[in-house]
């Protein structure tokens, strides 16, 4: 069974995208703030999975917070899991953003089950990272 980290203040609104995950044998960690997660980093950084929220709101600065939250991590960590990013702006960071922090796949909200479902495969298959350029 692979554990997924799951960081969105929101994500008792998208409860129905996590359902086929957890049927299909994932177990998910929620987390609910950039607070939060940095109190779980160990169970962070121990998941298979990290999905993250492109704007958290809390206790970071910038246009970006979840995406600054990753950026610690590889900072602090030499192994970060796979990352998969939430959006409602997929479009809105740059490609080189993404290659650097090794960003896996971008999915834009409202997210669609299957469409993260075909990301985490991706994952779990080796299959080569999203080109965003």
């Amino acid at each position: 069974m692979s554990t997924i980290a799951w960081i969105d203040e929101t994500i008792a609104t998208i409860y129905p995208t996590m359902y086929p995950l957890e049927h299909d044998g994932h177990k998910i960690l929620e987390i609910y703030s950039i607070h939060e997660a940095r109190e779980r980093l160990q169970e962070i950084l121990a998941a298979d999975v990290i999905i993250c929220e492109l704007r958290l709101s809390d206790g970071m600065r910038g246009s970006f917070p979840g995406l600054n939250f990753i950026d610690e991590l590889h900072a602090g960590s030499n192994k970060v899991p796979p990352v998969v990013i939430f959006s409602t702006a997929a479009n809105s960071v740059s490609a080189r953003r993404y290659k650097e922090l090794d960003i896996k796949d971008v999915i834009q909200k409202p997210v669609q089950p299957s469409a993260l479902q075909a990301a985490i495969e991706r994952i779990f298959n080796a299959t080569p990272a999203l080109s965003f350029g």
